[in-house]
């Protein structure tokens, strides 16, 4: 079993993507090992379950402002929550394979494929949801923010953000300004969503821009350094934007 995403707190409870501590790659050594040995066949969850080992297939993780563990279950259709017992909560997804809910529970809502998750400074947690990027308040309602469930053209600067058209986005992040970060699979555009509900060009593989460089390949994951400056992972090489 590979892990496709890791994520871990330092001490001061800020991420930090740069360097692993031994007592933590342990820890996670230990949780691979458990949901390799148990996890594989579990049956889906409801909202009101917490049980100990139940994961089939989990490939997404993100740790909430509490320093809570959560983890998107693309084998279950479901993001879980780990409770201090060692025990798991839904957090959304009825474990049907879809798109619904928008507005109400977000543990009755119908997840399509989930992606990358990052929460925001108020607790507010983004997951990519196939071709859209949807959110869940503190409260628990779903509600989508990005997309419109197709993937077959570029992003223009101020397009509405429910109107773009983004194809599977990933690399998922909060900026300085507080603002969320992604990709986009389908025009090779690094995208921004801005507080006005629109979305703004940051970078694309297709011409020179702000980033100082030009993006060849695949943008994927993204991240941002002390200093405010925005690092790109493509095809074959890294930029950053100063």
């Amino acid at each position: 079993m590979a892990p496709r995403s890791a994520a871990w707190k330092t001490e001061s409870g800020s991420m930090n993507r740069r360097r692993l501590r031994s007592r933590t790659v342990a820890r996670l050594m230990v949780a691979l090992v458990i949901s390799a040995a148990a996890g594989y066949g579990a049956s889906t969850l409801s909202s009101s379950s917490a049980v100990p080992i139940v994961l089939r297939y989990p490939t997404e993780l993100a740790v909430s402002p509490k320093g809570n563990l959560y983890i998107g279950d693309t084998g279950l259709d479901q993001i879980l929550e780990r409770l201090a017992s060692g025990s798991f909560q839904v957090i959304a997804g009825d474990g049907c394979q879809g798109f619904s809910g928008d507005g109400g529970s977000a543990a009755d809502a119908e997840l399509n494929s989930i992606g990358d998750m990052t929460f925001a400074r108020n607790g507010v947690l983004y997951f990519a949801d196939g071709n859209r990027i949807r959110a869940i308040s503190p409260a628990g309602l779903i509600s989508t923010v990005v997309g419109d469930g197709s993937s077959s053209r570029d992003v223009a600067n101020d397009t509405p953000a429910l109107q773009a058209s983004v194809g599977y986005p990933s690399g998922l992040t909060i900026g300085p300004d507080g603002d969320l970060y992604f990709t986009s699979g389908s025009s090779y555009q690094v995208l921004r969503l801005t507080t006005r509900g629109t979305i703004e060009v940051v970078a694309s593989s297709r011409e020179f821009t702000n980033l100082g460089g030009f993006l060849q390949l695949y943008p994927a994951e993204l991240a941002f350094d002390g200093s405010g400056d925005l690092y790109v992972s493509t095809g074959n090489h890294s930029d950053s934007s100063s």
